[in-house]
């Protein structure tokens, strides 16, 4: 399922950024994929209104930049929503990572950095 196959934007997951600033916004950004990407949802979406493009373009930067973000747009008929799909990532995900590190020097390493920088997700 991708963006163009969703139907729909009513029932998913909102988070308004109206009234913030360009620097708010982005932590507002990564705190509502951060909580959504644990409660396994796949698509969300962000108001941002459409104004003078400043939430727009700072919500799109951290899209851009985030590395569990796989697609997102923004609707073509409301220029102040962006939908989009989430990575989750699942169990057999690490077992098949963790499989093909085994052998390597540097598993533990690789595991310790990932759980501290949060792209580990339980």
């Amino acid at each position: 399922m991708n963006l163009n196959s969703l139907i729909t934007y009513d029932n998913l997951p909102k988070l308004d950024l109206h009234g913030l600033d360009r620097d708010c916004a982005s932590l507002y950004v990564r705190m509502f994929i951060e909580d959504n990407i644990k409660l396994k949802n796949k698509f969300i979406l962000i108001v941002h209104g459409v104004g003078q493009g400043i939430l727009k373009k700072a919500t799109h930067d951290h899209l851009k930049k985030n590395k569990n973000v796989i697609e997102y747009k923004t609707i073509y008929y409301n220029n102040g929503c962006t939908v989009v799909h989430l990575k989750i990532w699942q169990l057999r995900h690490f077992v098949v990572l963790y499989l093909q590190l085994e052998r390597s020097s540097n598993c533990l390493k690789f595991i310790h950095k990932h759980i501290k920088t949060e792209s580990f997700i339980y």
